[in-house]
């Protein structure tokens, strides 16, 4: 029998269409799953008596828990980015209380993200109150003007935010699709929303990575370059925007592996984890976060660097 004590977070179980899961929490009769597409809410015990989830082992060992779902790569790691994770892990207690926001800023939109919601302009205030940090400055403000263009014109932000989480359509097609669509109604508003959308490919990737927190992650192009200088893994921005964004994802994705074939990595965040974090299976946000440590404009205190 399926009971919250035979099932408890770090149990991975299998969905017939969003695959290989691991459990992040169970509250009441909700039980929350992390897949490679996000974190996703059933019913518990409902879901595994209906067949919608299956259990591949109940309770995972230490060992199991650290290790991410899949297969961990091997990686080769340059010199200059082993001696940098160094320092990142030596520091990473310290940092933790300011930089934690990452892992629950996916955590809050996982769990509150609602296409349906009655009150759309206020469900995406509420969804990404926690990565306001990222999103709004002094004189950047994208998040304020995506829950103003929703309040005025709900149907049509609810459209741009579906076609920009499509995974079937080409990811810098919608990226760029996302910035038009919020630039045709920008004009009809007046004072500060006028002259600028704010919708940046920084904007859009937070909402991509906020959405499929184990396939995309924030972009900074002033970052990347930090990265790559500092740990000698290459990045051919691009010429455009949406090319360099995605030139960051794979400059990313490298950093992630290097984490995930690290033992310090899950036994660093394991232990700090709550029901508040996201489980960060894939070590994206641990990814940002060591981003944020090399290129520290998004460290707290350093928000307009």
């Amino acid at each position: 029998m399926i009971t919250n004590e035979s099932i408890a977070s770090g149990t991975r179980v299998k969905h017939k269409e969003y695959g290989t899961g691991i459990v992040t929490e169970i509250n009441g009769d909700k039980i929350y799953v992390s897949f490679d597409i996000g974190l996703r809410i059933f019913p518990f015990p409902k879901a595994f008596i209906k067949g919608d989830l299956v259990c591949y082992e109940i309770k995972l060992s230490p060992s199991e828990k650290s290790a991410p779902s899949g297969s961990v790569e091997k990686v080769s790691i340059p010199d200059a980015l082993a001696a940098q994770l160094d320092i990142y892990f030596e520091q990473f207690p310290m940092r933790w209380d300011q930089e934690k926001y990452l892992w629950k800023s996916v955590q809050t939109f996982q769990k509150r993200w609602d296409p349906d919601a009655s009150d759309f302009s206020g469900m995406i205030y509420e969804a990404t109150s926690d990565a306001d940090y990222l999103m709004n400055s002094t004189y950047y403000s994208p998040r304020d003007m995506i829950v103003e263009l929703a309040r005025h014109k709900p149907s049509y932000v609810i459209s741009m935010f579906k076609r920009l989480f499509d995974e079937n359509i080409d990811v810098s097609v919608r990226a760029e699709q996302f910035f038009k669509d919020a630039d045709n109604i920008r004009t009809e508003f007046k004072g500060k929303y006028l002259n600028r959308n704010y919708q940046t490919m920084n904007a859009v990737s937070t909402y991509l990575w906020l959405m499929y927190p184990n396939k995309y992650y924030f972009y900074k192009y002033s970052v990347a370059q930090a990265v790559s200088s500092k740990t000698g893994l290459s990045y051919d921005a691009g010429s455009t925007e949406a090319e360099k964004m995605i030139s960051q994802f794979k400059l990313m994705d490298k950093i992630s592996a290097a984490l995930r074939s690290d033992p310090r990595s899950r036994k660093m965040l394991d232990s700090r984890l709550d029901e508040t974090l996201y489980y960060d299976d894939q070590l994206h946000c641990m990814a940002m976060d060591f981003a944020f440590f090399i290129r520290p404009c998004y460290a707290k205190g350093n928000h307009n660097n």
